[in-house]
Order: C-alpha cells, then structure tokens, then sequence
C-alpha cells in the first residue's frame, strides 16, 4: 500500500501541480493513519464525517507540495 500511495501522491504534486494535499480518514481506519505518518503527513483536523458505513469520528491530514519533495529528497 505504500508504494501505491506513493505513487499517487507523486502523481497528486509532479503532474497535476497541485500544492497541497488533504485527505480525510476515518478515526478508526489506523491502517490509513499510520500510512499518513510514513508518508509525511500531519493531522490538522478532528470532526465527524459520513462514510458508507455512517457517521464516524475523521480526521483531516495534510501535507505540502515542499514538504513532499523535501521528503523524497532525504530517502
């Protein structure tokens, strides 16, 4: 699954160009929030949100265009 969303945040920032990247997960998913970790990213926000499943605690996490590239730099 790295590898994948490595891929997919390349893509996000080297070809679309954008800046920044925000994703909401579900609290419980800790699969995705540990994924965010690795990959950079900081939680930046906590509300409920409605998933297939229903209303469920989220959180928004983010990370930069900058913070990405600095990030695959050092690796």
């Amino acid at each position: 699954m790295s590898e994948a969303a490595e891929a997919v945040t390349d893509y996000w920032f080297d070809e679309l160009g954008q800046s920044v990247m925000r994703i909401h997960k579900a609290l419980e998913n800790e699969g995705s929030r540990r994924l965010s970790i690795r990959q950079g990213m900081r939680c930046i926000a906590s509300m409920k949100k409605d998933y297939v499943g229903g209303r469920l605690p989220s959180e928004l996490w983010e990370i930069t265009a900058v913070e990405w590239r600095a990030r695959r730099k050092s690796s």
